[in-house]
């Protein structure tokens, strides 16, 4: 099952950006990687242990820490509300003749 994980790691130039890629890119299982920059979080797609990706980056010196898990897939849309009834149906006869005949409409 594929995940999305998103990682806080030191981010403090161009070259630490590269060597964070390059040392999770080596991870089997990996869809697709993405730094941002202004938020220094890395997020990875792909069915890859969380605890994998934060100790390859600790072995490379760089402080890292898990934010969040979750699975990768697009949300469901929200089913259609229920029509609501209109409010000339306040009849209680669930039948839908109105003659004199009927059950219902006897009193």
């Amino acid at each position: 099952m594929s995940k999305k994980t998103v990682i806080r790691a030191d981010l403090i130039g161009r070259s630490c950006k590269k060597d964070i890629l390059h040392a999770v890119s080596t991870l089997q299982g990996i869809k697709s990687m993405d730094i941002d920059e202004e938020k220094c979080t890395l997020t990875v797609l792909g069915p890859v242990d969380p605890v994998k990706i934060v100790h390859r980056l600790k072995k490379k010196c760089f402080a890292a820490a898990v934010v969040s898990v979750e699975d990768d897939k697009p949300k469901e849309p929200d089913p259609p509300a229920p029509e609501k009834k209109k409010e000339d149906d306040d009849d209680p006869c669930q039948c839908q003749c109105k003659e004199a005949e009927c059950a219902c409409v006897k009193d």
